[in-house]
């Protein structure tokens, strides 16, 4: 048997444990804004949607303020509400040199249509550099909540930066799947599927996992849902796993490599000391 957990529409997720991460509001240049509130501190990274909301709302309220400034300053008064809006949303990025392009188009730009195109350009790369950042906590976090309820083998098996798969098992066979959805395109979720034990203890492995992504600083809008499989996996990442030959899940984790590393060192001084004693 086996059971399936979704966590839908991911709200936010604590900082943590994140190093090199800049604010938005650091990389803009101060002269090219006007902003009244940028924010200076971040200790929850919000969801691309949630983002969005915010940085069209700010948006509005700069141009509606910009609409008193002569025709001839048009330019200036999208850019301007543009550079203003960003800093006073908590947008993160890991790669700051990124947005140094885009930026200066955006300042450098010189009529109506070359600042409207830089700016949908700026908010673009803005927004897919926040979402990244935003996977990459989700994913540590899952990584962490795993070896919390004692799954210490874990194994990423897809990479993509808005769909990721792991498989985190233990000793005794009980394993979790998870997928992780970070397509802009909607909003992100975490999917989990329990297998190798029976129903009610699958649904007790998704429960601990659950409150361990809440340990975590996990945050949904809505609660999990959780429901019985019958044994068929649901996931495509539970349905690649089943069709792959058994084989143990290499740790990726670096006190596992360090334990292998102590036996093989371990066997290799055993094997000099045989061959002096001969």
């Amino acid at each position: 048997m086996g059971a399936l957990f979704t966590k839908p529409r991911l709200k936010s997720i604590a900082l943590r444990n994140f190093a090199g991460i800049s604010l938005l509001k650091d990389v803009i240049p101060q002269q090219a804004t006007q902003s009244r509130t940028p924010v200076s501190v971040v200790d929850a990274v919000i969801s691309l949607p949630v983002l969005r909301d915010a940085l069209q709302q700010r948006l509005r309220e700069h141009l509606r303020i910009q609409k008193a400034m002569p025709r001839s300053e048009e330019v200036e008064s999208i850019r301007r509400a543009t550079l203003g809006a960003i800093a006073e949303t908590p947008a993160l990025v890991a790669d700051a040199a990124i947005l140094y392009a885009p930026i200066q188009q955006l300042v450098e730009a010189r009529s109506s249509a070359a600042v409207l195109r830089a700016r949908d350009k700026l908010i673009q790369v803005v927004e897919a550099c926040h979402n990244k950042v935003f996977g990459e906590l989700v994913r540590n976090a899952a990584l962490a909540a795993f070896r919390k309820i004692g799954l210490t083998a874990v194994e990423v098996t897809s990479t993509l930066d808005t769909n990721l798969r792991m498989v985190a098992h233990d000793e005794s066979g009980r394993t979790l799947v998870t997928e992780i959805d970070t397509n802009p395109d909607h909003e992100p979720s975490i999917a989990t599927e329990a297998l190798g034990v029976c129903h009610g203890a699958s649904h007790a492995l998704l429960e601990a996992f659950d409150q361990a992504l809440e340990a975590e600083g996990v945050r949904a809008g809505v609660p999990p849902s959780r429901k019985k499989t019958g044994g068929v996996a649901q996931l495509e990442a539970a349905r690649e796993f089943v069709r792959r030959p058994v084989r143990p899940i290499q740790d990726q984790s670096p006190s596992r490599v360090d334990s292998k590393r102590t036996v093989r060192t371990q066997r290799v001084n055993q094997r000099n000391r045989l061959r002096q004693g001969n």
